[in-house]
């Protein structure tokens, strides 16, 4: 099941991400030791996409987006989606839009 989300990020600032990972009931998933690999993967608009890998977290897995690599940013929208690996098997766990708050002054 891919779960729906749209969230914005402010340029020039640090983000920490977390993207709970549920179970088919919709719940928390109660141990992620089977995950075999998680990427973020960011499409712009007007940019080429990127990937980033995500590690397990409290709570789910994660990044944190850092305020040099937000600062470089020159898009203002972009598609993304959460893609996991268990035990071989590939799944986009998320996806949705992503909006880029531009710093003031900038």
């Amino acid at each position: 099941m891919t779960a729906r989300a749209d969230f914005a990020v402010k340029q020039g600032t640090t983000v920490p991400l977390t993207f709970a990972v549920l179970d088919g009931k919709g719940k928390p998933h109660p141990s992620l030791k089977h995950l075999d690999s998680a990427v973020l993967t960011i499409a712009p608009t007007a940019a080429e996409a990127f990937a980033l890998p995500l590690s397990t977290k409290p709570g789910g897995i994660g990044t944190v987006l850092t305020a040099e690599q937000t600062r470089g940013w020159r898009w203002r929208w972009a598609r993304y989606s959460v893609r996991v690996t268990v035990k071989g098997v590939a799944a986009v766990i998320y996806e949705g839009n992503l909006t880029l708050e531009t710093e003031l002054g900038a």
